[in-house]
């Protein structure tokens, strides 16, 4: 029997953003890819398919994984990386019960 041929698997990161107009971006920043969507899931499927052919791209020009590395910039990223924080810490807050209000009245001298 013949061996069988290695696979190269490739892992791929994916920072999903919302949009304004109610659709989703999903971004592989390492591969400036982006697919859109209406849900989160079909801005995945839209991204995974534009890789898939990104990749055969490569492979016909007989590039590997590592070298198709094409990464956005600095400044797009950290961008992102803001917005994905962001929307984080806003989850938690809102999560979190309102503090109860309590009025405190104060007593000031009478001022003559």
């Amino acid at each position: 029997m013949g061996e069988a041929a290695e696979q190269e698997y490739i892992v791929v990161r994916v920072i999903l953003n919302p949009q304004k107009d109610g659709s989703w971006a999903a971004v592989a920043p390492d591969y400036t890819v982006v697919g859109a969507g209406e849900s989160p899931d079909a801005a995945i499927r839209s991204a995974t398919a534009l890789l898939e052919d990104y990749f055969v791209w490569c492979a016909r020009d007989g590039l590997s994984a590592s070298e198709a590395r094409r990464p956005i910039s600095r400044r797009w990223r950290a961008e992102l990386w803001m917005r994905l924080l962001s929307r984080r810490l806003l989850r938690r807050v809102r999560a979190r019960p309102a503090p109860e209000r309590q009025d405190v009245r104060l007593s000031t001298p009478a001022v003559c």
